[in-house]
């Protein structure tokens, strides 16, 4: 220690630039920068997050509407023709026999059903990347 104190009273100009540097910090001012940082970088993952869920959500909201749109319009094309060919069988212009009339309208209505139910279950799920998962992985994330 005397070898410091006799080596700061030789450049009496190196006290005047440490204190011109700044006032001394102390662990409770190191403790609160260091909070503040991380605050700062679980901000911006965070943020980083939230973009990239809204981006995925609005890219699955996207592509479940062009696939029930268009699933939609295959179904009403089917309806109409078979309405079409029920009108006929009707009015005796198209002439099959029973069986294969019945079959093919009863396998026609179960293939609309199934599409409906195709619709509904996989492009419409009910909680997949829903907002409470979200909020489940925030919750989890901010404890750790």
């Amino acid at each position: 220690m005397a070898d410091l104190s006799q080596s700061l009273e030789s450049f009496p100009d190196l006290e005047h630039l440490v204190e011109s540097v700044g006032p001394s910090l102390s662990p409770n001012d190191l403790d609160g920068y260091l909070k503040v940082k991380d605050f700062q970088v679980k901000s911006y993952h965070l943020r980083t997050f939230l973009e990239v869920w809204k981006e995925q959500q609005n890219q699955d909201r996207n592509t479940r509407k062009y696939y029930a749109k268009w699933l939609l319009v295959f179904v009403g094309v089917q309806i109409v023709i078979i309405n079409i060919l029920f009108i006929l069988l009707g009015l005796g212009i198209l002439r099959v026999e029973k069986w294969t009339s019945n079959t093919f309208i009863v396998s026609v209505f179960a293939e609309i059903s199934a599409m409906v139910l195709v619709v509904v279950n996989y492009l419409f799920p009910k909680e997949k990347g829903s907002a409470n998962d979200l909020f489940a992985i925030l919750k989890r994330e901010g404890s750790r």
